[in-house]
């Protein structure tokens, strides 16, 4: 017969799965009305017992239907159905117990291959003694661990296509970095291969450095340690929102000194200013030395003046206006300016989205951010090389690179600098943005250039990104609220 279900509720079944054995000699049928089973059958004698596991529980029957009454037979096919019972009991505990073991692969199989963090079992070809000295125990985890399991995660951690490239190789082949594998293998040790976490920083394949946040435990049997089971969380994002927030954190508060001092500083110029000022009007003869000296004294507390209001626009204290505005035409009458600026042996290349949106910000700050971007750029080409400036409209969602994770979700106007220039190295772009910060020789610059464009954009609400390595140019992203796609009214 095909498989069939059908209720216990109302069959001689419902005692054997309580169970208790069933017996019915005749008028099966006329007792229980609602078993179809019987009737499609014509059964007039029933007997049936319980298939029980190790615990006493039913797991199933063995019954049998007769069409003629039973008689003095009843306690033979009893006894006959009792012969099978512990046999066809344990078959079907036996297949119980695959199923419930298969299933559990199965929910272990997908919880390890689904598992986004990196996961991995490691086997020995000998227990290791755990009582041995920590020496000892290193060199018998590295010579005789291998990689007995692993999922995908770690296989594209480690840049390769498939488990199987993994799977029974050295641990020693599987992590090439020796001091990486000492350093794990001596937290687990050292933890009593109970538990231990560890978070390095290790460059992958394509030359990126990464942070891992790595966690092993050990199984010990009898004193000799088995195997040991290990997974890796990637947290380079993690920790590169870090950095953007103490970054953000340090210029918050160089930002709050720089606008004390220029505030200071700037009272003490206009007095400086003031009084030089009047000099020169009191002096009468025109070929006076004092008129020279005094003329310069004014220069260079303007001079001065000027600082100050880099300094305060960097520490957003200059209370900058506003407006809609669109970028476009700024770009465009500022490119031949900027051209000049750059030199011919620099290649200016401009992008623009024709309906781009519009911004609030001030526009003689945005000629200043185009200007100091350009010339940052060029003085990182000094022989030569291509400029790409770039505005188009960009929606930034709830998930987004690691790069963007102190944009907020929404609507930009993006601003692109890009050359291919020197680039920077991570420890120079940690300080990028800081006043007076410069790797410019001598008097080549004041420093106060790219802090100012910080200053500009964090005023006009917007965020800045730099993207850059040594020898392969340097990416300046500037990220503006969009306010509307519509041209401004004339």
């Amino acid at each position: 017969m095909e498989a069939f279900e059908f209720p216990l509720a109302g069959s001689p079944d419902a005692e054997v799965a309580r169970g208790s054995p069933c017996m019915y000699a005749r008028g099966v049928r006329e007792t229980f009305p609602g078993d179809r089973l019987l009737g499609d059958l014509k059964a007039e004698a029933c007997v049936g017992v319980p298939l029980s596991d190790s615990e006493g529980r039913a797991r199933g029957l063995i019954a049998a239907l007769f069409r003629q009454p039973l008689e003095l037979e009843m306690d033979f096919v009893l006894s006959m159905l009792k012969m099978f019972t512990p046999r066809t009991s344990a078959e079907l505990n036996r297949k119980h117990a695959e199923d419930l073991l298969r299933e559990s692969e199965q929910r272990y199989r997908a919880f390890i291959q689904m598992n986004p963090d990196a996961c991995w079992r490691v086997e020995f070809d000998e227990s290791i003694d755990t009582s041995l000295p920590e020496k000892e125990q290193l060199a018998r985890i590295l010579r005789s661990g291998r990689v007995a399991e692993c999922n995908d995660a770690l296989v594209q951690v480690l840049g390769l296509e498939r488990p199987e490239q993994l799977v029974g190789a050295a641990v020693t082949e599987a992590v090439p970095d020796k001091k990486l594998m000492h350093r794990c293998c001596q937290a687990l040790i050292r933890s009593g291969y109970r538990h231990s976490t560890l978070e390095v920083t290790a460059v992958n394949r394509k030359g990126k450095r990464c942070h891992f946040l790595n966690h092993h435990w050990g199984i010990v049997e009898n004193g000799y340690l088995q195997r040991v089971w290990g997974s890796s969380r990637d947290v380079t994002e993690l920790r590169d929102i870090e950095v953007q927030l103490r970054r953000a954190q340090k210029l918050d508060s160089i930002g709050r000194l720089a606008a004390g001092v220029a505030h200071d500083f700037n009272n003490l110029l206009t007095i400086i200013r003031g009084c030089s000022s009047q000099l020169l009007e009191r002096t009468g003869k025109a070929d006076d030395p004092c008129i020279i000296e005094l003329t310069e004294i004014l220069k260079a507390a303007e001079k001065g003046a000027a600082l100050t209001n880099q300094l305060l626009a960097f520490s957003c204290k200059q209370g900058i206006e506003r407006q809609q505005l669109d970028l476009k035409p700024i770009l465009v009458e500022d490119e031949q300016m900027l051209r000049r600026l750059i030199g011919e042996n620099v290649e200016l290349t401009t992008e623009l989205e024709p309906s781009l949106g519009l911004v609030r910000a001030n526009a003689g700050c945005m000629h200043q951010v185009l200007l100091n971007l350009a010339v940052n750029a060029r003085d990182a080409m000094p022989n030569g090389g291509k400029l790409l400036i770039t505005l188009s409209n960009v929606d930034i969602g709830e998930t987004r690179p690691p790069r963007l994770a102190a944009v907020e979700p929404g609507a930009y106007v993006r601003l692109s600098v890009t050359d291919n220039g020197m680039g920077m190295s991570p420890d120079v772009q940690g300080h990028l943005f800081e006043p007076f910060f410069t790797t410019k020789q001598g008097t080549q610059g004041s420093g106060l250039g790219l802090s100012t464009v910080y200053g500009i954009v964090r005023e006009s609400g917007g965020h800045i990104v730099v993207e850059s390595e040594l020898n392969r140019g340097t990416t300046f992203e500037i990220f503006f609220p969009r306010e509307s796609s519509q041209p401004i009214a004339s």
